[in-house]
Formats: structure tokens, sequence, C-alpha cells
């Protein structure tokens, strides 16, 4: 049974992010082809057919996620092509607030590194000033 089509303002929000997805795994497929080496730990000695082994299984894991988009937007009668401009900025500043939080202090101590309280603070309030920056260009576009 398909679907009722989703609002105008949705879709081009899905759009938006199939777009934006694409556009990760095209550079995550470039890195992978410029240095096949990268997805492997530096820790362990590797052999050349363990790194070309990596870099396929990665390689083919990005196209399926590429068809699977494709799928999602036929299910939902999306138009992959399009693309609202406005809506993309919407979106990367959605990506980029979700970037932002990984300053915060809760996130770096959770990776083992230890700063001090005055850093944390500084850390606190500068995130908190660049989200509320990131939240008031999004409200703008409204």
């Amino acid at each position: 049974m398909l679907p009722n089509p989703p609002s105008r303002p949705l879709a081009r929000k899905l759009e938006t992010v199939q777009r934006l997805a694409s556009e990760i795994l095209s550079r995550i497929e470039q890195v992978l082809n410029d240095d096949p080496a990268v997805v492997v730990d530096t820790k362990s000695a590797m052999f050349p057919r363990e790194i070309e082994d990596s870099q396929t299984y990665f390689l083919e894991k990005i196209q399926r996620v590429r068809d699977t988009l494709r799928e999602l937007d036929a299910l939902l009668h999306l138009a992959p092509e399009a693309c609202d401009q406005r809506q993309l900025i919407r979106t990367e500043l959605m990506v980029l607030f979700v970037l932002i939080e990984s300053y915060r202090p809760e996130r770096i101590l959770e990776s083992g590194w230890k700063l001090g309280e005055a850093i944390q603070q500084v850390l606190r309030t500068k995130i908190e000033s660049l989200g509320i920056d990131v939240i008031n260009m999004r409200e703008r576009l409204k």
C-alpha cells in the first residue's frame, strides 16, 4: 500500500537529508579511495590484503546505504534531486548543533581526558553561546 504523500515541508526536509547523507558518503568514499589504510587500526600491523578487504567492506556498506536511501525515497515518493537551499541550510545548522555538542565537558570527560574545572566552565559557556547562535540562525530561517 502506498503512503499518502508527505507534506511539502516534510518532503523538502527529507530530500535535503538525503542529499546531505549522499554528500557525506561521497566524502568518506573519496577518503577511502585516496588512502585505503585509513580504516585500519594504526596500532595493528595489517597486510595489504587485509587493508584491501577493509576498504572493500566500507565501500560495499556505503553503496548499501546509498541503495537504501534511494529505496526510502521511492517508498515515500520523494524527489531526491530536488533541493531547497533554505532547507539545506536549516538541516546543516541542525547537524552543526549536534557536532558542537562534542565539545561539552561531559563528552570530553567520557573519552578519559581530564579537564580542570575552570576549563570545563569556559567550555560550557562557549558551547551554550554557540548553541544559541546556531538555534537563532535556524529560527531566522523559518
